[in-house]
């Protein structure tokens, strides 16, 4: 483990520590505060979150709006940030006081099928609120998260996001977990990464340029039959709305990579769809857009993700 990551753990349980003793106007004061000073500090950062937002807001990263909304993006991180490190110090029903879930009747007849639900969304409002509701009101999660460094930090994050009822599992052994839990008719989740760096990502079009997308929820579709449920939570004044999309179905026709790419690209559409409305708050500050093709080393990559799927299942 690198030592740069040593003191994080210590960091986050002072910070969370001071979360819960100061008055929560003053948290979120300081928490837009030093999102605006760090979109200043962090030049590299702000540079990629130009280059990110500008094909999303149909302009230059150098104009005035793009970096309006990046300046808001940071804001808005900063004050999921502050949230997040209260999560600890918060009960369920404080937490589901300030959730309002916002789903239709296709949402409640994809849950009556028997098969589980895949919930995907992107790093965009204040999904871990959102989240707690679900699993108070309509159906227990399995969430599947990467290993965070050092891994005292990632046991505490498990920890207290299990008192909230969240069960969280490691991507790379999450197989079976969510199989498992399918099975049982439960959800699992998904928080995906995009960006044309990612590894192992599938190749889809986002905002009519070519980036990737994680490829586990689309191939656990067609392995399970559950349906994929793309949502997002928007952040309006102290509450958090978390809306959803019609179910999308994988359908099987014997080509597997094309299937697992079909059914990526309509998560990616949603996508599309609510940050294009809501752009200030998606939190993107890795490299989003590639110079790749839609065909470029996807053999190997459908290899791997049906491989990650069916270990220890």
């Amino acid at each position: 483990m690198n030592i740069l990551y040593w003191p994080l753990y210590p960091l986050i349980l002072i910070l969370s520590f001071l979360t819960g003793i100061i008055p929560a106007r003053l948290g979120y004061a300081i928490a837009w505060l030093g999102g605006s000073i760090a979109y200043y500090l962090l030049p590299n950062r702000r540079r990629v979150i130009a280059a990110n937002y500008a094909p999303v807001l149909g302009r230059q990263p150098n104009d005035r709006e793009v970096r309006r909304v990046g300046q808001e993006s940071f804001r808005n991180f900063g004050r999921y940030l502050y949230e997040f490190l209260r999560l600890p110090h918060c009960s369920i029903d404080e937490i589901d006081r300030r959730v309002s879930l916002h789903v239709g009747e296709d949402f409640m007849q994809a849950r009556q099928q028997g098969k589980g639900m895949i919930f995907v969304s992107a790093h965009f409002g204040n999904m871990d609120y959102a989240a707690v509701s679900v699993v108070k009101h309509i159906v227990p999660m399995t969430v599947v998260a990467d290993m965070l460094q050092p891994k005292q930090l990632m046991d505490h994050l498990v920890e207290f996001r299990g008192k909230k009822g969240l069960r969280i599992v490691y991507h790379s052994k999450a197989a079976r977990a969510v199989v498992e839990a399918l099975k049982k008719n439960e959800a699992v989740g998904f928080l995906v990464d995009v960006g044309c760096n990612r590894d192992g990502g599938i190749p889809v079009t986002f905002f009519g340029r070519h980036t990737r997308f994680p490829a586990g929820p689309a191939a656990l579709a067609l392995r399970t039959g559950a349906p994929i449920v793309v949502g997002y939570t928007l952040i309006v004044g102290d509450r958090i709305e978390a809306y959803s999309y019609p179910p999308i179905y994988a359908q099987p026709t014997g080509n597997k990579a094309d299937d697992i790419r079909r059914c990526s690209q309509m998560i990616a559409n949603n996508f599309e769809d609510f940050i294009r409305r809501h752009p200030e708050q998606w939190y993107i500050f890795r490299q989003m857009w590639g110079t790749e093709t839609l065909d470029s080393s996807w053999p190997a990559e459908e290899a791997s993700v049906h491989e990650a799927l069916s270990e220890g299942a």
